[in-house]
């Protein structure tokens, strides 16, 4: 059952429920006062023939009966004297004879229902000297009651059919007209799901409703899927044509080897150490690929406290052997304490400060600033520099800027890559100034919490 029918049916069923609701309280309403107008009627008949009527005359059947002439069209009028005895009767209805007579203290009223016939019989009580000697019961077939509900009942009926039929009509064009969007949607899920490619669902200029909000988070996700599946795939095209490299020079040097390396030592030993190298090359991509893989896992963090600094300092001290570079050390405060994973941020500025060390042959400078809010961290080179048209481009993976001293730096173009994914991690920014031919500065921003 599609959910477009289920709307109209919902709809149909729910305004027939309150159509024979509405009916009935019509219907009765209409009863009710069209029998009290009735009753009203009689009540002023009945206490006129009491009033006009002498009392002797009421409890005695004369041959010309003097209540003829008070008598209705399809009624009855009856006297009932103290023992419940019917003293005086005359009707031109059948029905109305049929109900038992009763003694009254005090005016009432009754609706019979003879034959399918409503009758309504009004009661009046006959006093002598303030004693109720007997009862004037008046009686009159509600025709014009009948009649006047047929004609009710007519109405409601047709009305309520034209109401239904409008509601079926209105209930399957307004179904129509708000599931139009979601018909789009399934369209281009199905596009999608064919094709393969990735397509957005067009937005009419339209109040943002729930509906607007739907196809606008289906939008988002269909961006975001489709960058990811672009990056995603470039990725496995960057790492395929890296790895691809290594393992070609690995090939061409075994294969030497296999021909003429076990007899000629300087071939054997050329091999032997560019298969080596190949080797680690290989080695270090795979290993800056899982931790590519790992920094972009949110709950892959081990959260303390620690010294900024301090750390920075363990930093420099590393690379300071490896480089027998200066690398300066700049802070507002010593200790400054930072809340975050230590060991992600060693990494991180591992990688900047590599960077900065490869890419200039002046000291490299890391500052470190703070208030009460965020941390700041800059890296600082006087190197090189980066082309302002390439800046957005170094957090891309396998991108470099230098393409020529690649291999002769040992880069991978991972490492700026992994840098983001450990300050997006913290809920931090990352962004690079650089000119070049005057240096690069690397602007870190983390959260104090």
């Amino acid at each position: 059952m599609s959910f477009k029918f289920k709307i109209s049916l919902f709809t149909s069923i729910w305004v027939i429920c309150i159509l024979l609701l509405v009916n009935f309280i019509i219907y009765f309403l209409f009863i009710k006062i069209t029998t009290a107008n009735e009753k009203e009627m009689l009540f002023s008949k009945a206490d006129n023939i009491v009033e006009n009527v002498s009392v002797s005359d009421l409890l005695t059947q004369h041959k010309e009966n003097v209540l003829q002439k008070f008598l209705p069209d399809n009624s009855m009028i009856r006297v009932v004297d103290k023992d419940f005895n019917i003293v005086n009767q005359i009707t031109d209805d059948p029905d109305a004879i049929k109900i038992k007579q009763k003694l009254t203290q005090a005016s009432n009223s009754d609706l019979y229902s003879v034959n399918g016939h409503k009758i309504l019989i009004v009661r009046s009580p006959i006093r002598v000297e303030g004693t109720v000697i007997g009862t004037l019961e008046m009686g009159e077939k509600l025709v014009s009651l009948e009649g006047n509900i047929n004609t009710l009942i007519s109405v409601l009926l047709f009305s309520s059919l034209g109401a239904v039929l409008l509601t079926i009509v209105s209930g399957m064009l307004l179904s129509r007209m708000m599931l139009r969007p979601l018909s789009n949607m399934i369209h281009t899920m199905k596009e999608i799901d064919t094709s393969l490619t990735f397509k957005k669902i067009p937005v009419e200029d339209k109040p943002k409703d729930e509906i607007y909000q739907v196809i606008s988070t289906f939008n988002h996700m269909i961006e975001r899927l489709e960058t990811d599946f672009m990056k995603q795939r470039q990725f496995v095209s960057d790492a395929s044509h890296e790895l691809k490299t290594p393992l070609t020079i690995i090939e061409s040097y075994a294969n030497m080897l296999k021909r003429w390396g076990m007899n000629d030592a300087e071939i054997q030993k050329e091999a032997i150490t560019s298969i080596h190298e190949e080797a680690l090359h290989m080695k270090k991509i795979t290993q800056q690929l899982l931790d590519l893989a790992s920094s972009e896992k949110e709950d892959n963090l081990t959260i303390q406290e620690f010294d900024l600094v301090g750390l920075c300092e363990n930093v420099g001290k590393l690379l300071r052997k490896l480089y027998h570079r200066s690398i300066k050390i700049i802070s507002i405060s010593n200790p400054m304490f930072i809340v975050g994973d230590s060991l992600k941020i060693k990494q991180l500025l591992l990688i900047l400060v590599d960077n900065s060390l490869k890419y200039s042959k002046q000291a490299v400078e890391i500052h470190l600033n703070q208030n009460p809010e965020q941390t700041f961290i800059k890296v600082k080179d006087y190197g090189i520099g980066i082309p302002e048209e390439e800046i957005d481009l170094i957090f891309d993976r396998f991108y470099r800027v230098d393409k020529s001293r690649a291999r002769k730096t040992g880069g991978t173009g991972l490492g700026l890559s992994i840098a983001k994914s450990i300050v997006i991690q913290h809920g931090g920014a990352i962004h690079v100034l650089s000119k070049e031919g005057i240096g690069t500065e690397v602007v870190i921003k983390l959260p104090r919490k």
